[in-house]
């Protein structure tokens, strides 16, 4: 059972505000999740903490205390990713930020003070400031093995035109040299999607031997979706592909990749507007990738699925569940399956035109390409997410009786 509103298989804060995860690793028998937090807040401020949590299967989470926090020449903890050497040694790299340049972050370091990665310490500043005035947002790192030792890949907006990611190099995770702009794309270029004038969280992955770069879309200080391209990654930087979108609806925001136990490439989402009366925020259920020619493909992690209940809906039909639920179904134009779960609004899915239309309650559609028709939706409590093979979608559920 859902219990006082919260999903059951989404991470959600304990209390306060949560939103980007920021590094999901699978290391000895445990998952370590690592996300962006405000505990003393059901809104976002910019004193954000690293918040920290462990899982063995995907499904069930067991708080830890937070990471990092605030203080030490840190106004806020901000969105960043966590890589081990050869070792098994964690590092973190996370934004540093101040007021009032919260825009323009510095890159730092953090260490874990035990073996079981529960305290940390920060460490030195190893970026201080982007390379040039044009540079008008700067945040993020994304650190990843690279040919010769390591890469680290940082969000920007250029001139507030133009999104890109800012590549720097180093040998040993230490010192770390600028090699340049390693993709950038300009706001003004559409097609086949838009990718706003400025890049967050970037994430760089080898999916079925092919590289793909995912941002996160920002235009001025608004946030909207998640896009990517599957191309060519070198010297020189990234090679880009054509640019798709992969995420749609009101919900998905700065997607983290991670490697699970099995070494399988996956993803992973904050999800904006859903909460209660004391937390907001909450996490989506791991994702796993893959890629199809230049199209990029994400399904629901095989681990949830499988402990958790699951229904083929037939064209027409009602499911009506209890708990948390998968439902696999296949439309063809027109056609519609209706899901409800106690206690919140019913879900209603119809293919019209080339997309799902999702409609929770009575509100207004929110749409995501439908692909060959084949797709599966989770329902659990206040919580959607719609995967077909063109894109995902996620929103919020409201409760019975409300808008």
């Amino acid at each position: 059972m859902v219990d006082e509103g919260r999903p059951g298989l989404h991470f959600t804060p304990s209390e306060g505000w949560i939103n980007d995860p920021v590094a999901l690793v699978w290391r000895r028998d445990r998952y370590h999740l690592f996300f962006q937090a405000v505990p003393h807040s059901t809104t976002w401020t910019p004193d954000c903490s690293w918040g920290h949590a462990t899982s063995a299967d995907l499904t069930t989470w067991r708080d830890q205390p937070a990471a990092l926090v605030p203080g030490d020449g840190d106004d806020g903890v901000w969105s960043g990713s966590l890589v081990a050497d050869a070792s098994g040694r964690g590092t973190i790299f996370y934004t540093s930020v101040r007021q009032p340049t919260l825009g323009i972050g510095r890159v730092r370091t953090a260490f874990p003070a035990d073996e079981d990665w529960t305290t940390w310490r920060k460490g030195s500043t190893v970026i201080p400031a982007p390379p040039s005035p044009a540079v008008t947002m700067f945040r993020d790192p994304h650190v990843f093995s690279d040919v010769g030792g390591w890469g680290m890949l940082v969000g920007a907006s250029l001139d507030e035109t133009t999104g890109a990611v800012l590549l720097y190099r180093s040998p040993d995770l230490e010192t770390w040299r600028y090699a340049g702009v390693a993709a950038r794309r300009p706001a003004a270029e559409t097609e086949p999607s838009w990718t706003g004038s400025g890049w967050e969280c970037p994430q760089l992955r080898v999916i079925d031997g092919r590289h793909v770069l995912l941002v996160s879309v920002w235009d001025r200080d608004r946030i909207f979706h998640t896009a990517y391209s599957v191309g060519e990654w070198g010297a020189d930087g990234f090679k880009a592909g054509p640019w798709r979108r992969l995420t749609y609806g009101s919900g998905y925001y700065a997607a983290s990749a991670f490697d699970d136990q099995d070494g399988r490439p996956g993803l992973i989402h904050w999800i904006r507007g859903v909460g209660g009366a004391t937390w907001t925020g909450s996490l989506s259920v791991p994702h796993l990738l893959s890629v199809a020619g230049d199209r990029l493909i994400a399904r629901p992690h095989d681990r949830l699925t499988a402990a958790t209940a699951r229904v083929d809906a037939r064209t027409g039909d009602a499911v009506e569940t209890e708990d948390a639920v998968f439902v696999a179904f296949r439309l063809g134009e027109r056609e519609e399956v209706e899901v409800r779960q106690r206690g919140f609004e019913p879900v209603r899915i119809a293919r019209d035109d080339g997309f799902l239309a999702v409609r929770a309650g009575d509100r207004r559609p929110e749409r995501v390409p439908a692909g060959s028709g084949a797709a599966t939706a989770l329902l659990d409590g206040p919580v959607l997410e719609v995967w077909s093979d063109a894109g995902v979608l996620a929103g919020a559920i409201g409760r019975s009786g409300s808008v």
